[in-house]
């Protein structure tokens, strides 16, 4: 029998365990996947392996009387071609890697595989339609659909796994590197037009330098999620408006819709960004620059790069102030 016994490193099967049904009246001894697909040949067995049966005390034991016939039948199936037919494909990282170590296995069945060093895997199956089912700890999970041929083996297509970021947070992702944006939690502060708006002192730490920046979300909530372009402001101490200093509020918010970059994994999500952003300030909260903290109080913050030929100091003018002891102003919670 085809068990799961742990093959060589670099061997295309991991853990190949039996497959979940049969599919021929071949299927002679109860075991899955040696259905015969072939038209039945005649098979001349030695006849020193039949007397072997008879003649051996060894077989006195009643299981090795049970298992040898069906040891001989098997035998005779494989010389006969009546070998079963797999499902092989490798599973990559996102970067195109061969990627080891991955589970892939047909949920609801015991068939199941290992990646070797090569990140190749075989799943032994009868004929069918099959979801393969891809997982490795650090890895967005993944499936795919394989419609298993009726004689030979068959290829999957190419699985690609995302590498998750270390924690909970919205990140730029540049170059195959995770880059995780300012996470800041806004504060209340008086304004000199007399007006009490929600913003923060910090710069984010983070930047693209295209409009068109892939922003990815890990953990985080699904919906409600909002960007905002970020414009400098003046307030002032509620105890002296003569005391005044920069903030960044927001100049203008848009609802915006998170997907999936994998439909199989709820964890890992992308923002698609239909125009490209303008150079300037920019954070991703939900709701918490509008005074609403119950989804998230934070923000985060991220930078997009203008053209060469731009300077920055044209996007975003300094407001003249009058200095003021740092001290006495309420900072930023991280």
């Amino acid at each position: 029998m085809r068990g799961g016994t742990n093959q060589g490193e670099d061997s295309p099967v991991g853990n190949e365990s039996r497959t979940p049904r049969a599919a021929s009246s071949l299927n002679l001894f109860g075991a899955t996947g040696y259905s015969c697909q072939k038209p039945a040949k005649f098979v001349i067995l030695p006849v020193e392996l039949l007397k072997y049966r008879v003649e051996t005390p060894l077989f006195m034991n009643p299981f090795l009387r049970d298992i040898a016939p069906k040891a001989l039948i098997l035998i005779a199936l494989a010389m006969a071609g009546c070998t079963p037919g797999k499902i092989n494909g490798i599973v990559r990282n996102i970067e195109g890697d061969a990627l080891p170590g991955v589970s892939v296995q047909i949920p609801g069945t015991d068939a199941s595989a290992l990646s070797n060093t090569r990140g190749e895997y075989a799943l032994a199956v009868d004929p069918g339609q099959y979801e393969l089912q891809f997982a490795k700890t650090g890895y967005t999970v993944s499936t795919v659909t394989v419609q298993k041929n009726e004689e030979g083996d068959t290829p999957a297509p190419d699985v690609r796994l995302w590498n998750l970021p270390p924690q909970k947070s919205v990140y730029l992702y540049n170059d195959t590197q995770y880059a995780e944006t300012t996470r800041v939690t806004p504060q209340r502060y008086y304004m000199v037009d007399g007006t009490i708006d929600y913003g923060t002192r910090r710069d984010p730490e983070v930047q693209s330098p295209t409009g068109h920046p892939q922003l990815l979300f890990f953990r985080t909530p699904r919906y409600d999620a909002r960007l905002t372009r970020l414009q400098e402001d003046t307030a002032q101490l509620s105890s002296d408006s003569s005391q005044t200093f920069s903030v960044w509020t927001a100049a203008g918010t848009a609802g915006v819709d998170l997907d999936l970059v994998e439909p199989a994994d709820p964890t890992l999500m992308k923002l698609n960004l239909q125009e490209p952003l303008q150079p300037g300030y920019y954070a991703i909260h939900w709701g918490a620059l509008d005074g609403y903290d119950t989804i998230d109080p934070r923000i985060y913050m991220f930078e997009v790069l203008p053209s060469p030929d731009v300077a920055l100091d044209e996007l975003n003018p300094l407001t003249e102030n009058v200095p003021i002891d740092p001290n006495q102003i309420e900072g930023d919670a991280p």
